[in-house]
């Protein structure tokens, strides 16, 4: 997906992948495909912050949101992962990124990815 941060203009490419490690557990993994940014403020320090929210619906949960960090640079490959409790059974989980600063969160992606999973 394609995704917007909050320094000096950066953006850039986030691969998003579900598995299961355990029962009842939703691991998202968030790859950087490699950011990119403009200025001087980029030159000095080429992080690109970006916040993605991770929202799910399941039996235990209905319209539930966790917030995901990250913080990506240059080089492509650097992964944040995160084991989220989501129940067992049948789960639909969405991924948004969102600016890393702000009180109000805001759309800075597209497309938002969504996926029917089956957790153990």
């Amino acid at each position: 997906m394609g995704v917007v941060g909050d320094h000096d203009f950066c953006r850039g490419v986030a691969y998003v992948d579900f598995s299961s490690p355990k029962r009842a557990v939703t691991r998202v993994t968030i790859t950087s495909r490699g950011f990119t940014g403009n200025g001087p403020g980029w030159a000095k320090k080429p992080q690109c912050k970006v916040d993605f929210g991770f929202g799910y619906y399941s039996a235990i949960a209905l319209g539930k949101t966790v917030n995901l960090s990250a913080s990506f640079g240059p080089r492509p490959g650097e992964k944040v992962t995160r084991d989220i409790v989501t129940g067992s059974g049948l789960v639909l989980a969405s991924v948004v990124p969102t600016p890393a600063t702000g009180p109000v969160r805001l759309l800075a992606g597209f497309p938002v990815l969504s996926s029917y999973l089956v957790v153990p």
